[in-house]
């Protein structure tokens, strides 16, 4: 019996794919980097026209007028305190244990 050299039978490296043919409908090869992504930025907001007046912010409720220096302040009232009650309590006991015997 023989030992043959090639005991192991390599296959070929298969071939390489053929080049597509330039077909111009052709898709375009996986392998080529997509295209650039645009990014379109947001347009700037349009600049105030200096000629067309603001719009007029109205402020709910309206301020208060201003105080008028010619005019003299509000008086403030202040209420006096109520005078103490007098204390008699001497006199009380007298009412009391004087006048309030009457047994109606």
């Amino acid at each position: 019996m023989t030992h043959h050299k090639h005991h192991k039978h390599e296959d070929p490296p298969p071939p390489p794919c053929p080049p597509p043919p330039l077909d111009p409908c052709a898709p375009p090869c996986p392998d080529s980097p997509p295209p650039p992504i645009v990014i379109v930025e947001p347009p700037p907001p349009l600049p105030l026209d200096p000629c067309v007046p603001p719009p007029p912010v109205i402020v709910y409720p309206p301020p208060p007028p201003p105080l008028d220096h010619c005019a003299p302040p509000p008086p403030i009232i202040v209420h006096p305190p109520p005078p103490p009650p007098p204390h008699h309590h001497h006199h009380h006991d007298y009412y009391y244990h004087h006048h309030h015997h009457h047994h109606h």
